[in-house]
């Protein structure tokens, strides 16, 4: 499930994953961007993880149409537990010219910090 928990004007948009990502969880992630996309200025995207059980095949389909706008975001906050920190290198090998980081799951404020800046 992908939840959208904060959209801003600053061109942010904060997100939350747990359980299994549908389809439908990215339709739910394109409208969000898009209301918050409005010209060329990058986006930062802040995603917690929490208890996350992987992606539908449908998903997995969904996942690698959003690389080719990957040029669209800046930076990408991770907020997730310590399994997570793995998955956040791997992560931000894929997104050239994106930068990423991983948070520990008390971190949101610092990552809000982080993409702030």
């Amino acid at each position: 499930m992908l939840t959208v928990t904060s959209m801003e004007t600053d061109h942010m948009i904060e997100i939350e994953i747990s359980g299994k990502l549908t389809e439908e969880d990215y339709e739910t992630f394109q409208k969000s961007f898009d209301a918050v996309k409005q010209n060329d200025t990058p986006i930062n995207l802040l995603v917690m993880v929490t208890d996350w059980k992987g992606m539908t095949p449908q998903a997995v389909i969904e996942d690698l149409k959003w690389l080719k706008s990957i040029k669209e975001f800046q930076k990408i906050a991770l907020v997730s537990d310590e399994k997570g920190i793995k998955a956040a290198e791997a992560f931000g090998k894929l997104l050239p010219g994106v930068e990423t980081k991983h948070f520990g799951q008390t971190e949101k404020g610092q990552a809000r910090e982080w993409l702030m800046k």
